[in-house]
């Protein structure tokens, strides 16, 4: 019997939407908007996903297009760029939602 995660999620893991979230959407409007600003992106934080665990029941709570930018200065300029140019879904996604921890919808980098 297969067991293996992409056996029975054939759907890619919390990580892997978020590195290609990542690589097709957030980096290139950084590149195109404030091109040279230095930054660290990762997946941080809580969730299953970030321990490659998620499944079908943690995808029903706090789970969406998610990940960290960490810059030295002006991270109210990215989050309000970011804000202003995400798309309003990608891959049939949201890139706004809510979470338990803070109820407002909003772009989650």
């Amino acid at each position: 019997m297969n067991t293996s995660r992409a056996a029975r999620h054939p759907e890619p893991s919390g990580a892997a939407l978020s590195h290609a979230y990542w690589t097709d959407v957030v980096a290139p409007l950084l590149e195109k908007h404030l091109p040279g600003l230095p930054y660290a992106a990762a997946r941080l934080g809580s969730g299953s996903d970030v321990l490659g665990l998620d499944d079908d029941q943690s995808q029903d709570h706090d789970w969406g297009l998610r990940l960290t930018l960490l810059v030295e200065d002006g991270a109210h300029e990215v989050d309000a760029l970011l804000e202003r140019e995400l798309p309003n879904s990608w891959r049939g996604r949201p890139t706004r939602f809510a979470t338990t921890w803070e109820p407002v919808v909003r772009q989650r980098c």
